[in-house]
């Protein structure tokens, strides 16, 4: 299985688990976290930072310490957070040009899919060189059916 995909199946259970399980077991979000960061999903680190930043936002500690500490720390915590997703989106658009990359390759499927947008390129015209820029399978779908494999 490819990595995004792996990462989006352990987020939406590490979500499950801190949100919606009415008793949340720490070992399962342990296990989740750990996973999840040894993935290297820049998506599914970033979901994982904000879900936890969520739950200690959404927090209630009963003890007047726990209280204060929450609400010294707390804004802290959230500019900590903005700043290291803010990092690894930095990061992750600037290695290797992968966003510009993206973007010329969606403009050359959209191109493609406008040639023939009615029957498209043929299926697995990608592959025999015909089409290219296969950045999403929508995209894919279009150009190489056309509306009517869309459909």
């Amino acid at each position: 299985m490819e990595a995004p995909q792996y990462a989006f199946m352990l987020c939406y259970a590490l979500i499950s688990e801190l949100f919606i399980n009415k008793k949340t077991s720490s070992v399962r979000v342990f296990i989740l976290l750990l996973t999840i960061y040894t993935i290297v999903s820049t998506t599914g680190i970033i979901v994982m930072l904000l879900s936890l930043g969520a739950k200690l936002y959404i927090y209630k500690p009963k003890n007047r310490f726990l209280k204060y500490l929450k609400g010294v720390l707390g804004p802290l915590l959230v500019i900590f957070l903005f700043l290291i997703v803010f990092g690894i989106y930095k990061e992750k658009t600037n290695f290797g040009n992968s966003a510009a990359i993206r973007s010329n390759n969606n403009k050359v499927a959209w191109m493609n899919f406008l040639k023939s947008p009615l029957i498209g390129m043929g299926f697995k015209s990608d592959a025999l060189g015909i089409s290219g820029g296969n950045t999403s399978t929508l995209t894919q779908v279009l150009q190489e059916g056309g509306l009517l494999f869309f459909v």
